[in-house]
């Protein structure tokens, strides 16, 4: 596990510390990806076993909104930063108060931040709210819609509006109690698109365009991954991705109905078991 941390650890600090800017993600995609939201106080902080400038916030749970109910304590690695100050969050601080949305680190039984957003200050004063606006937000996504389950994966489409845009954003849920390994490789071409527009007649999606100036490079081992049970990965126009399809709509109503397609089955790379077949979402109306 020590090993595993040190490396991890560094790869951490790199990919944090250097960035300057820190792009927007969603509270809704960031709890999806998460492996367990808790509430908590971290009680300390600690570096054993930790690894090279790594250490471990300690959190006592006060209440678990996604995840084991029975968690009481988790250990959040972070860069050990001894005083330096950066232009985002990257660690959490000894007897901050948050709700907690954690990933696991593969291998270990710690767990980590990938965006600052991941961690939600509150005060004695404003603690009831916070904490009741994000257990509704994952009580909401847990009942979020999709299509047909498929040999243990279901789609979701939804609808969503920021920045003055609307698209549809697509992910693949794993319902099953086994992880499922799906390929994600871009030069599959795996989103298909059916989009019928207020005259009934089908449209042609346009979300592959930009490939016909890009080069794909082949199809290779890392482009298979693992959806754990439970887990939730999003899926666009350029891969794993949560940026959304977007539709140049006519007047009227759309109705947009997206599909995950594989037919890579992994084996010239040793790898068993990949899904392979169609799933589809729930259809999703989009007026103009």
């Amino acid at each position: 596990m020590k090993t595993r941390l040190i490396a991890f650890g560094f790869a951490l600090l790199l990919t944090t510390v250097t960035r300057a800017d820190v792009a927007y993600v969603a509270p809704a995609v960031l709890i999806d990806r998460a492996e367990i939201v808790v509430v908590g106080k971290v009680s300390k902080i600690d570096d054993t076993g930790a690894g090279v400038g790594q250490e471990f916030a300690v959190i006592d749970v006060r209440e678990v909104l996604k995840g084991d109910p029975k968690l009481k304590s988790v250990k959040q690695l972070q860069p050990a930063l001894k005083g330096a100050r950066l232009s985002h969050r990257v660690t959490s601080n000894l007897g901050e108060q948050a709700v907690f949305i954690l990933n696991k680190v593969p291998g270990t039984t710690a767990y980590r931040i990938g965006h600052p957003s991941q961690v939600v200050v509150f005060t004695d004063k404003n603690e009831k709210e916070v904490v009741a606006h994000y257990k509704k937000l994952v009580e909401d996504r847990a009942k979020l819609a999709g299509g047909k389950e498929v040999n243990g994966l279901v789609a979701r489409s939804e609808v969503v509006k920021e920045g003055g845009q609307t698209t549809v954003r697509f992910a693949l849920k794993n319902v099953s109690d086994k992880p499922i390994t799906v390929c994600t490789w871009i030069g599959g071409r795996q989103m298909e698109v059916k989009w019928v527009g207020p005259d009934g007649k089908s449209i042609e999606s346009p979300h592959y365009e930009w490939m016909k100036a890009a080069r794909i490079r082949a199809l290779n081992k890392e482009d298979f991954v693992a959806i754990q049970p439970g887990e939730v990965k999003f899926f666009g126009p350029h891969g794993l991705s949560d940026a959304g399809f977007a539709f140049d709509l006519p007047n009227g109503e759309s109705k947009i109905t997206i599909s995950y397609v594989n037919k890579y089955d992994g084996m010239e790379f040793k790898i068993d078991g990949v899904w392979l077949g169609t799933v589809t979402a729930n259809e999703i109306s989009l007026k103009k």
